[in-house]
């Protein structure tokens, strides 16, 4: 997970769900990124933005991009690509003529997903053991962000995570093993990743032509942390908020309807929800010990005590 208030959602998740234009929203916003020779970028990452909600595509290999059923206002554009500084102008819709970027190379580490971080780290049981419990929570981008604090900064960082989320799964050993790779691989000694350290796999054809949508949940009840989606077949899709806002919520993607489902236990982080057969969406508590199934049509809540022991090393 990453702990952020923006959830991106890649229509690969969303496969069951249709309809996600309404006929109002048909305005399109079209143009070519080349880099500073003039040269086609291709998958770069472009993302259209009105007010609290976005949709991305990729450039194809002639640097072009096609984004459909877009409001008709001034929008944002966002053209971005790893090896490149990301640049954003505005676009008028349905006015404005293609809206083309020329991206200027410049490799910023911040911009690497944890596949990426991983071909800069050697491949040993080090690393290995790092990745299987980072990101059960967060990812390698979260320690990248912090890359080069001091050895006590990483354990106060552990022992605040543990807090938060009222695990007790590393023991005193596995916070000192941790904090000593932690310093190995990312402290203020570390190998930086650069542009030669690090590959990043070609798109796939058909991957350039996923459409990816950000609805912003910084809207009520406090900080959001979306953790888990998980789309059932009714063009809906359900999203934990394991934050303060602690709450489940509903995203009727073709009319763009947030319903949001508090949780009654106090603080108890919902995790990752799971659509049984018969519609109804189960998720884990964390810090509550219980599990919750909501009634897709009433949202009544049920609550399923757990006595649940989380394994160490």
């Amino acid at each position: 997970m990453k702990f952020k208030d923006l959830l991106k959602v890649g229509v690969s998740t969303l496969a069951l769900l249709a309809g996600v234009v309404s006929a109002s929203e048909d305005a399109v916003v079209t143009g070519v990124i080349v880099d500073s020779a003039g040269a086609p970028v291709r998958g770069a990452l472009v993302q259209v933005t009105n007010g609290s909600r976005s949709i991305s595509r990729f450039t194809d290999a002639k640097g072009t991009y096609r984004i459909s059923g877009l409001p008709e206002t001034t929008l944002q554009v966002t053209a971005s690509r790893l090896g490149f500084k990301s640049q954003t102008i505005d676009a008028r819709t349905p006015t404005n003529g293609a809206s083309n970027f020329r991206l200027e190379e410049r490799f910023d580490r911040l911009q690497l997903s944890d596949a990426e971080l991983l071909t800069h780290l050697p491949q040993n049981s080090e690393v290995e053991w790092l990745k299987a419990r980072c990101i059960t929570c967060h990812g390698l981008t979260d320690l990248e962000r912090f890359r080069g604090v001091p050895e006590e900064a990483w354990l106060a960082m552990l022992k605040s995570m543990e807090f938060s989320y009222g695990t007790e799964s590393l023991t005193a050993d596995d916070d000192a093993y941790a904090v000593k790779l932690l310093m190995k691989y990312f402290g203020p000694d570390a190998p930086v990743p650069t542009a030669q350290t690090v590959r990043r796999t070609t798109l796939s054809d058909a991957a350039l032509n996923a459409t990816y949508y950000v609805i912003d949940l910084r809207r009520s009840g406090g900080r959001s942390y979306p953790h888990s989606i998980a789309a059932d077949n009714q063009g809906a899709a359900w999203l934990s908020e394991a934050g303060p806002a602690n709450r489940i919520t509903k995203w009727t993607v073709s009319t763009g309807q947030l319903e949001e489902i508090p949780m009654k236990l106090p603080d108890s982080a919902p995790h990752t929800p799971k659509i049984d057969l018969k519609g109804r969406v189960w998720t884990a508590l964390q810090r509550a010990g219980q599990q919750s199934v909501i009634d897709p049509k009433t949202h009544k809540i049920d609550y399923i005590p757990l006595d649940m022991k989380l394994p160490t090393r």
